[in-house]
């Protein structure tokens, strides 16, 4: 649970529009403070998206799942797309 709560953080500061372009698995999980040698970053990111809090899209961009209509007060604010 802690990891998601850290990586809104990180989307709300660093990805407001809640896509997170030209990141691989291993900067999502590592914007989740997730230890790699711990924890494959690749398994943890599919664990996320099958659990439902993330979606990969067919070009392989990961978005936060509905972050548009949960969080449209961060969504609104300037373009961070990246």
């Amino acid at each position: 649970v802690e990891a998601i709560f850290t990586l809104w953080a990180f989307v709300t500061e660093e990805r407001n529009k809640g896509v997170l372009t030209n990141m691989s698995d291993k900067k999502i999980a590592a914007a989740c403070c997730i230890d790699p040698r711990l924890i494959d970053s690749s398994e943890f990111v599919n664990n996320i998206i099958e659990i439902g809090f993330l979606d990969r899209g067919e070009d392989g961009v990961v978005v936060v799942h509905n972050w548009k209509d949960r969080q449209p007060n961060v969504w609104c604010r300037g373009k961070k797309i990246r």
